[in-house]
Parts: C-alpha cells; sequence; structure tokens
C-alpha cells in the first residue's frame, strides 16, 4: 500500500493574524494562516497552501515585484525567504528582535525591515549566490521609538516610516547631497496607523488613527536624488552584529558634515541644497459623503494603491472604506463583520479589495464598482469538531463548536455554503449520498440538508431533551444512528420518513462512538461506550439483544474494515484492539467477533506536558489516553489514528506496526507544542510574572506569540478519501489534507515520483523550445516531465502533432514512458489540460494514449489488490466533466435552433430531430470526434 502521504493543503481555516496581500497581476490573494501561508487564485476559485512552516504565527509578509520570491516573518523575529513556484523556504534567517514592519521595494533590489526605533535594508535575493541570502546593505537611525509602517518611494531611491513619536521621517536609500540623512515631519496627536509615497514624486501622505490625513509636498523631484558617493557601502552579512546602539559611520543616516568636505568646490555647497517639505495639507476622512461628520471609529489598517491614487481603511467595527486621496472624498463604505477589521489590502488596477478580521477568521474581497463579492471565506480556530468526505471525495463537510456546519470543495480547498440551523456544538456529520449532509449536535436534533438548494428538509428530535455524541449513517443512507449523553442510549430514525423506529438499551455509561458495518443491506451497528463494552445490535432484528464485547478500558472510538470483516477499537489505555470475525457458534449467518490482535499505541501518542501539569508528558500517557478517531483504507491494510496527541499515526492491522507518524503542526504559538523555554525558567525561578519587577530588575519577556485561548494541539477526526489517494485530519488548526504522489489534489509541480531521472545542467525550459522546434517531441517531453512545470508540459502536449502521418506519434511516446511517470506525472498533467483547454479532439487523443497506457501496464496482482490509481482517477473526472459541458452546450444549442427555426417559420421540427439524432447517436462513453461539430459549442460557451 501507498504510504509515501504528505501535506498538501490546509482548509478550515483562511486568515488568522498578520497582513493579506494581492499579487502584481490582482489575481491572487495571499493570506498568513497561522504558522502557514495559504494562496488564493481568485480567477480560477481555488487555493493552495505552501509548504512552508514557521515555527511561530506568520505576522507579516511581502511579496517581490516579480511574484517570484515571498518574505514572511513569524511574530518572533525569524524570516523565511519562500519560493512562490515551489511553495517551499529556500532560505531562512533568524533575527534578533521581533519585526514591526515590512516592505519590498519596487524594484525588488531591496527589502526594508523595521526592528524596534531601526530600519533595516537587506538586498533582495537575485542570480549570485551566497551562503546566506539576508545581506544587510545599511541600517538607518533616527527613530525615537518603534517603526509602525514603511514605503517606498516609486523609483526605490527613498523610503518612509512612520513611528510610534508621532514623527513621519523620510530617508534616502543611498546617501544624497540633498538628504544627507533623515527628514522628520510631524503634526499628529494620536497614532499613525499608515504612510506612502504618491506615484512618480517625492510627495507624501500619513493617516491617524482618528482619521486624520497629512499630506505634504516636496520641492524636490526624484530625478535630483543624485548619489552623494560615487562607492557603495561594503556588503555586510545579515548575520553580523546590527544591534549596536552606536551607528557606525558607514550605517549612520544621521551623518553630519565632516572635514572633508572643505575640499569640495564651493560651487557645489551653493547650488546645492537639501530638499524640503512645504507646511502640510490637513484633511479629514468622512463617514459619509453628504455629512461632514468625520470617522467615529478607530482606523486600525490602511492601504494604498499608487496606480489609481485610492486609499482603503479598515477600521475597529467592521467597517472598510476607500477613499480618494487627492480630497478624501467616500468612494466606498461597506461593513463587512461586527469586529475589527485586522488587514486590508488593494489590489493594483484598484477594482478589488480585501479584508480579513482575526476575530472570526474572515477573509473577503469586494469589487467595488461591480457591488459584488469576489470571495468570501470564513474559517475558525480552535474549533473544529468532526469533518467527512463525500461518496466521490470532491467535497468535505466540516462541523464546528459555534454550531456551523461548512461544505469545503477539496478540489478549490474554498468554502461554498454554511449552515447555520444548529444552536450547539456539532458532534458528528456524514454524508448520505451525494446530495444530502447529516449533522448531529449537542441540542439533541439531527438536521438534513439538499445541497441542491441548501435547505433544512428534516430535522429529527429524541422524544425527550438529550445530548447527542456521535452521529453515522447505514450504507443505503435511511437508517440514522446516534448516541447520547445523557440516558446512555442509542437512537434509530428513518431519514426518509423522519420516525424514530427503535430505541436500543443497554449501556450503562455515555456512548462515545457509533458505526454501521459496510455491505450492502447491512443494518448490523457497532456501539462503543465509557462502560467498557463494545456492542454489536440488529437494528432491524426480531431479537434485540446486542453481543457484548467486553474491552477492560472506557471505549473511545471503533471503525470497521470496508469488508466489514474487522473491527479496530482504540481504548483509554493507549492501545487498539483489532478484532476479526469468526463464525457464529449459533448457526446463524451472523459472525461473531473477537480480539485477536493488539496495537501497543502509548509509545506513539506523543503527549505534550499541558501547562501547569507537575507530571510529565510520558506518565500522562501512561496513565490513561487513546485515540479518538480511526479511519480505515479502502484497501483495508491501513488504518489511520488520531486523538489528544500532536500526530497522527498510520498502523498496518495486520501487522500491528507503526508505518508512519505525521506531525500535526510545529506552530510554537500553541501552548501544547512548546513554551517559551527561557521565559518559563525566568518565572519559575523568580516566582513572579512576566512585566513585574523583582529586586529592582524588570522581567520582561514577549509572550504575545502565545495564543489568549491556550489551545492545546488535538485531532477530532480523521478519514481517508473513498478513492485512498488523500486523507484529511481535522485538528486545531483546521483541516489539514495529505495527499499520495499523482493524487488530484496535489499540483503537478509538488508531485514526486521515484522513476524520474535528476535533472542536469542541459535540461532547461530551452532545451524543451528547442526539441519541440526541431521536431524532437519525445526529447522534449522526457525533459518537461522531469523538469514537472505545468506550462512546459501543456506546451509539450499541444506541439505534438495527432493527425496525418503523424497520427499514432502519441500512443508511441506513450507507451515508451515508464508506467510511474505516465500514470503519477502525466496522466495529472492530461486532466489539467483537458479541464480548460478548448483543443477537446487533441486532449482526447492524449487521453486515450495515457489510459491504454495504464490499463495494459498494471499487472494483474495490483488488479487483484484493487490498488486506487490517483492519475487515472483524476483523468477519468476530467474526462466526465468535459463531456456533462459539451451535454450542457449541445442541449442550449438545440433549444436555441428550435426558437431561431420557430421565427423562421416552419423549420424547426426538421432542424431539431436532426440535431436531436446527431446528438443521441454519441455513445455514453465516448465524446464527439468531429472538429468541425465541436467549433460552434466552444464559440457558444
Amino acid at each position: 500500500p501507498c504510504m509515501d502521504f504528505r501535506f498538501s493543503n490546509l482548509l478550515g481555516t483562511v486568515y488568522r493574524r498578520g497582513n493579506v496581500c494581492f499579487t502584481e497581476d490582482g489575481f491572487q490573494l495571499i493570506s498568513p494562516v497561522g504558522n502557514r501561508v495559504t494562496v488564493f487564485d481568485l480567477r480560477h476559485d481555488r487555493s493552495h497552501t505552501l509548504q512552508l512552516e514557521a515555527s511561530y504565527d506568520i505576522e507579516h509578509i511581502a511579496l517581490s515585484p516579480d511574484n517570484a520570491l515571498l518574505l514572511a516573518v513569524d511574530c518572533k523575529g525569524e524570516a523565511h525567504l519562500v519560493a512562490m513556484a515551489t511553495g517551499a523556504a529556500i532560505a531562512r534567517q533568524k533575527l534578533p528582535s521581533r519585526v514591526s514592519a515590512l516592505a519590498y521595494s519596487p524594484d525588488g533590489d531591496y527589502f526594508a525591515m523595521a526592528r524596534d526605533n531601526r530600519v533595516h535594508v537587506y538586498h533582495g535575493p537575485g542570480l549570485e549566490r551566497y551562503f546566506n541570502q539576508f545581506k544587510l546593505y545599511r541600517s538607518y537611525y533616527g527613530n525615537r521609538d518603534e517603526v509602525t509602517s514603511i514605503a517606498w518611494s516609486s523609483d526605490s531611491k527613498a523610503f518612509v516610516c512612520a513611528c510610534r513619536d508621532l514623527q513621519v521621517r523620510v530617508f534616502s536609500l543611498h546617501k544624497t547631497a540633498r538628504l544627507p540623512g533623515c527628514y522628520s515631519l510631524g503634526g499628529f496627536t494620536e497614532d499613525i496607523v499608515g504612510v506612502a509615497f504618491l506615484p512618480d514624486s517625492l510627495n507624501l501622505f500619513a493617516v491617524s488613527s482618528a482619521g486624520f490625513v497629512m499630506l505634504w509636498q516636496c520641492d524636490t523631484e526624484l530625478s535630483d536624488l543624485l548619489i552623494k558617493q560615487q562607492q557603495q557601502p561594503q556588503l555586510t552579512d545579515g548575520t553580523g552584529d546590527d544591534n549596536d546602539d552606536s551607528p557606525s559611520d558607514s550605517e549612520d543616516c544621521d551623518l553630519k558634515e565632516t572635514k572633508n568636505e572643505e575640499n569640495k568646490p564651493e560651487l557645489e555647497k551653493i547650488f546645492i541644497n537639501k530638499l524640503r517639505y512645504l507646511k502640510p495639507k490637513k484633511m479629514r476622512l468622512r463617514e459619509d459623503a453628504e455629512d461632514s461628520k468625520r470617522v467615529s471609529a478607530v482606523i486600525d489598517c490602511l492601504a494604498f494603491c499608487p496606480g489609481s491614487k485610492q486609499l482603503v481603511c479598515g477600521t475597529e467595527d467592521g467597517r472598510v472604506m476607500l477613499y480618494a486621496v487627492d480630497n478624501c472624498a467616500l468612494l466606498l463604505s461597506l461593513q463587512v463583520c461586527d469586529s475589527q477589521v485586522d488587514s486590508v489590502s488593494i489590489s493594483p488596477d484598484g477594482l478589488w479589495i480585501a479584508a480579513a478580521g482575526a476575530a472570526h477568521g474572515q477573509l473577503l474581497v469586494w469589487d467595488w464598482r461591480a457591488s459584488a463579492y469576489v470571495m468570501r471565506q470564513a474559517g475558525s480556530f480552535n474549533c473544529l469538531r468532526c469533518a467527512a468526505f463525500s461518496p466521490d471525495g470532491g467535497q468535505l463537510v466540516c462541523g464546528y463548536s459555534d454550531g456551523r456546519v461548512r461544505l469545503w470543495s477539496s478540489q478549490s480547498s474554498l468554502s461554498f455554503a454554511t449552515l447555520t440551523e444548529h444552536t450547539s456544538c456539532i458532534t458528528g456529520v456524514r454524508f448520505c449520498g451525494k446530495r444530502v449532509v447529516i449533522a448531529s449536535s449537542a441540542d439533541g436534533s439531527i438536521r438534513a440538508w439538499d445541497l441542491g438548494r441548501y435547505r433544512n428538509f428534516r430535522t429529527l428530535v429524541s422524544p425527550t431533551p438529550l445530548q447527542l455524541s456521535c452521529l453515522d449513517a447505514d450504507p443505503s443512507g435511511d437508517l440514522i444512528a446516534a448516541g447520547c449523553l445523557d440516558e446512555f442510549h442509542l437512537l434509530i430514525w428513518s431519514l426518509k420518513t423522519g420516525r424514530l423506529l427503535v430505541t436500543l438499551t443497554g449501556h450503562t455509561a455515555p456512548v462515545s462512538c457509533v458505526a454501521f458495518r459496510p455491505g450492502p443491506g447491512s443494518t448490523i451497528l457497532a456501539s462503543g461506550s465509557w462502560d467498557s463494552t463494545v456492542r454489536l445490535w440488529d437494528v432491524l432484528g426480531s431479537d434485540q439483544q446486542p453481543e457484548v464485547i467486553q474491552c477492560g478500558h472506557d471505549v473511545l472510538s471503533l471503525a470497521w474494515r470496508p469488508d466489514g470483516q474487522q473491527l479496530s477499537v482504540a481504548i483509554n489505555n493507549g492501545t487498539i484492539l483489532v478484532m476479526d470475525a469468526v463464525p457464529s457458534g449459533s448457526g446463524t449467518d451472523a459472525p461473531e467477533f473477537q480480539s485477536t490482535r493488539t496495537i501497543d499505541c502509548r509509545q506513539d501518542l506523543g503527549y505534550d506536558k499541558p501547562d501547569g501539569a507537575l507530571i510529565s508528558g510520558r506518565r500522562l500517557a501512561e496513565a490513561g489516553g487513546g485515540f479518538n478517531s480511526l479511519s480505515y483504507s479502502p484497501t483495508g491494510q491501513l488504518l489511520l489514528a488520531g486523538g489528544l496527541s500532536k500526530h497522527i499515526c498510520l498502523y498496518s492491522p495486520s501487522d500491528q506496526l507503526l508505518l508512519r507518524k505525521f506531525p500535526v503542526t510545529a506552530n510554537r504559538s500553541l501552548k501544547a507544542v512548546a513554551l517559551e523555554k527561557r521565559a518559563a525558567k525566568l518565572v519559575r525561578d523568580l516566582g513572579v510574572r512576566a512585566g513585574s519587577n523583582a529586586g529592582g530588575t524588570e522581567v520582561n519577556f514577549e509572550d504575545d506569540a502565545v495564543d489568549s485561548s491556550d489551545a492545546r494541539v488535538s485531532v477530532t477526526g480523521v478519514s481517508f478519501s473513498p478513492a485512498g489517494d488523500m486523507f484529511l485530519a481535522a485538528c486545531t488548526e483546521g483541516v489539514l489534507l495529505y495527499c499520495s504522489p499523482g493524487s488530484r489534489h496535489l499540483l503537478p509541480s509538488e508531485s514526486l515520483v521515484a522513476s524520474c531521472r535528476r535533472l542536469t545542467l542541459r535540461d532547461t525550459p530551452q532545451t524543451v523550445v528547442e526539441s519541440i522546434q526541431a521536431g524532437r517531441f519525445g526529447d522534449a517531453l522526457d525533459v518537461a516531465l522531469r523538469i514537472n512545470q505545468p506550462g512546459l508540459v501543456r506546451q509539450c502536449l499541444e506541439a505534438t502533432p495527432t493527425s496525418g502521418e503523424n497520427r499514432n506519434l502519441v500512443d508511441l511516446l506513450c507507451s515508451q514512458l515508464p508506467l510511474d511517470t505516465c500514470r503519477d506525472v502525466l496522466a495529472p498533467h492530461v486532466a489539467d489540460w483537458l479541464a480548460d483547454s478548448n483543443r477537446l479532439e487533441h486532449c482526447m487523443a492524449w487521453a486515450r494514449a495515457v489510459a491504454r497506457v495504464c490499463c495494459l501496464g498494471q499487472s494483474n496482482t495490483a488488479r487483484q489488490r484493487r490498488d486506487p490509481c490517483p492519475g487515472l482517477t483524476r483523468l477519468q473526472r476530467a474526462v466526465g466533466d468535459r463531456r456533462s459541458q459539451l451535454e450542457r452546450i449541445c442541449s442550449g444549442n438545440m433549444h436555441t435552433l428550435d426558437y431561431l427555426c420557430h421565427l423562421a417559420g416552419g423549420l424547426g421540427d426538421t432542424k431539431s430531430s436532426k440535431a436531436g439524432d446527431a446528438l443521441q447517436g454519441t455513445d455514453d462513453g465516448e465524446l464527439p470526434a468531429q472538429s468541425a461539430d465541436l467549433e460552434p459549442m466552444e464559440t457558444m460557451e
């Protein structure tokens, strides 16, 4: 069985803290989610999470102008340089202190970081190779307090920063005659939220938290900022000591005129004057275009669009307002939430506005001219309780502790529906077929929703008020079973009629889990309870006496193998009991289950020591605990387990072995992962709290990275997808998706194929282009698959001829590829190409060739094991989607022809009958092969 699962995506949470930003084209939005970064593709309505995983919550992000590099800094001052093409961190740098502001220069050659009252400018990474990519160019001094905002001029020659001392200071990147030091500007009485340069000038403005705007005009043009010294400052390694409060001569911006300047010509001293800013123009941001009242709420964040000269502000009462900078005219006022807006951003063309709020985990993009949402997502942190896959694996349903049920697409990783009828914590969710979702809640009800209209069409309620603890549905989707916490009963309903069929009694403690046995027409229900027993019920049989299996400890969870011949039970002592079916001794057809194997998981749980606990994590695991969620793979060879632990464990039930452990998170911002050791030692040794004085010495350590909710890492649910190519884990930070190589949910650029050879210096995109131009399509495809870039592989597929004398070339190329490469690498590329290409006949030629090679190359042993092939599944789904799309287009064309012929007078019957005969003549498993018939349909689309 495939065990090469790796992290693919994060769902359920879209924003935690920090700033959000658009890419240069404006079609992608980058959002920090805890210690990870998620990229939302607004054009194709999908999202993916980068492979970066920081040690703490990411607080600042900045994107290079060419969209190639992302700079992410966590709340403890560790900087990560990420390649956007692969999503991996290519460089890390531990900074001495926390970063308060971050900005990339418009030319991409520099980026500025503010730490405390200093601004450090680094060289932007380029083609040169350094041992440390963070090369310090210069440090700038002159601020008297912490810097809160940094902005660059349009030519990257100067930058301006706002400080908590209510001053705005302008610095020149290089030493210039007109700006040898820094230029200070003041006039504010409230905190400065942000500052920015106007385009193509040194004119700048600043906005305070009270809504006042200061606009300064400069008497110097950008072209007049000449470099004072031809010799550039010596490059300094970023790891050097830049914490010295006494700046050196090469670093200090406040340098005075030295004696060497006396040797300069007198004419230079006369005609070269320092720049000067005129008296500022003071304006106010207003709440209403027709009202003179200024903004009453506190402004917390802002963003500026230089192209359109527009300013967007976010307030503490949940409003987003758009202004024109020239006259502060109000263009838009939008109430996005009822809590604070923590970050805003505006696209480069000024059309889309992004707003994020950490209180409810909301992230939205608003098109202010069309007055419509481009994207609106919401996710909750530390309140995810359960999750489940749909039967086809294309959707996920998640239940939260606030009573909400959200539906997510596993392909786009976006939420498309929120169900809010429940009034208490969700305890279980399931799909009943493809179009029905059910959820149980602690409010004592089970609700069923129709996914066609997203309405609650059925509510199942117990006769007496009870708290439901677990939920499951039989294979047919008609019988619904739920366990109770109050009276220890099992309730069985019929979803079709809504009637309570039977109440099963026998447990003497709260019911923790229920599960129907898989199989057509199966009515066997297994229930686990804290009374240390597992009971097997025939819910529709005449004999309601269950088979009782003693487990010795409290039962936490159970799961059936897909064939129904094995049952795994997780109990409270940290072990998993594996029970196999044996022939019944009573002569009935129903088998009996006996515990044949035991998996000891106490060393695999990896408990963390809770904050304030007096015993170690190992002793805590030995005292009691276990996995609260189990799931079998579709083949039944793997068992997935998760619980109150920082690990997800993958076992082989037949061998009783631990195969792999997947860490849930490395985020030290969660107290369950790690607390600050030095801070904890100070508190323990001195016996005082942070910030208090002990013997005249102040003990001050930053604990803002630790979440105020004291969240602990835990896994509340695990589940394999029906295809077996991925699994989910519902945990504290959201829904983690782990995919195998070749999965349709794994980006082609992220796929790892063992059969691919290592790249050489000659394997470049230019080599692929030259091979295509020379007609060597096989060599071009071989190099493109090894480079594994979607655009490059698509270029090879489109350039390969499929007609005339080369009509068999595609079959020949696919047959010469290794089976693993064709199945795991080429098939996903063809599926993605087929999903959005207009050359359907060309795409179908590649799809047929890939499917033929994969089917013929698959061994009989693999067929008997029924191992899922994610590449072929992905390709089959793409072909089915395009076929459904063509059917809709043809149906629309038929109705259009009928209408036009009816208008022409009497010719509608003949035309429509011919069109209908042509459509019905197509086989169910094939697409129309004539390109002439597809051209009008594509035009209509």
